[in-house]
């Protein structure tokens, strides 16, 4: 009986969980120019010794209340693997969304 119960709630989960897990921010449009809010794994992958990066999107200006969202993310790395490319990095990210 309790393997019954423990399949229904997995079942449950595993279902209801594409409804209910956050998502990318929605306001940046171009993704790729945002590497860390896309994924935090790309903190030092990339050749060179930092990366500064700053996102400014307006939105609906016409509306009367626009939506803006400024986005700035910082990262290194820290030691390098085989070739140019880091195999440990370091990064802070944040936005703002008003």
């Amino acid at each position: 009986m309790h393997f019954f119960r423990t399949t229904r709630l997995l079942t449950f989960l595993l279902l209801a969980a594409p409804f209910s897990l956050p998502a990318q921010d929605i306001h940046f449009s171009q993704l790729l120019e945002a590497p860390l809010l896309l994924n935090p794994a790309n903190a030092g992958f990339y050749d060179g010794y930092h990366r500064v990066i700053l996102n400014y999107k307006n939105q609906w200006a016409s509306m009367g209340n626009p939506y803006k969202t400024l986005g700035a993310s910082y990262d290194l790395p820290l030691m390098g693997g085989k070739g140019d490319h880091a195999y440990l990095g370091l990064g802070a990210s944040m936005f703002k969304d008003k």
